[in-house]
């Protein structure tokens, strides 16, 4: 199994110009199997204020037109598509990575700890998901884990499966 660990430049609150930057790396590496982008990578890294009313106009749900876009553009393609984005759920903001194959969401994780935000201003609105599942692709087992997810032994270890398969590639 190949991915491509996509290191591209992003624009914090520029989901336009980020979704460009997708799009792209996306119909460039069509030799691998899955294309991974970086955590929030769709909105940027930096994109929120931790104001819930301007946040809620960046951070976007799984039904948003744009995962829609996304969905279609690998329909009938023999690769996943991977990023990370804010999402939208039930009026609460989640740091999440989605995983699309075929046009369809094959997983959706949202980060468990609680160092994506910025405590001194956030409220009940910004939450993190409850667990690491393992989901199957292309006969391979996976699971996602975010930044300070990885330091969670005693969760991370529980877990079975393999993270990357057999290699890895890397494109700029």
């Amino acid at each position: 199994m190949k991915l491509s660990l996509a290191v591209s430049k992003f624009i914090n609150a520029d989901i336009e110009y980020n979704l460009a930057k997708i799009k792209e790396a996306y119909q460039i590496n069509d030799d691998v199997d899955m294309v991974c982008f970086a955590e929030s990578f769709l909105q940027g890294f930096d994109a929120l204020d931790f104001n819930f009313e301007h946040d809620k106009r960046i951070a976007i749900s799984q039904d948003d037109l744009i995962i829609k876009e996304l969905c279609r553009m690998t329909k009938g393609e023999n690769r996943a598509l991977s990023f990370g984005y804010f999402e939208l759920c039930l009026g609460k903001i989640y740091s999440s990575y989605m995983t699309i194959f075929d046009g369809e969401i094959i997983n959706n994780y949202r980060r468990i700890t609680k160092t994506w935000k910025d405590y001194r201003y956030c409220d009940e609105h910004y939450d993190e998901g409850k667990e690491i599942r393992e989901f199957h692709f292309m006969g391979h087992d996976f699971m996602i884990a975010l930044c300070g997810d990885l330091f969670l032994k005693q969760r991370v270890s529980r877990q079975r499966g393999s993270c990357f398969g057999q290699s890895m590639s890397i494109f700029p």
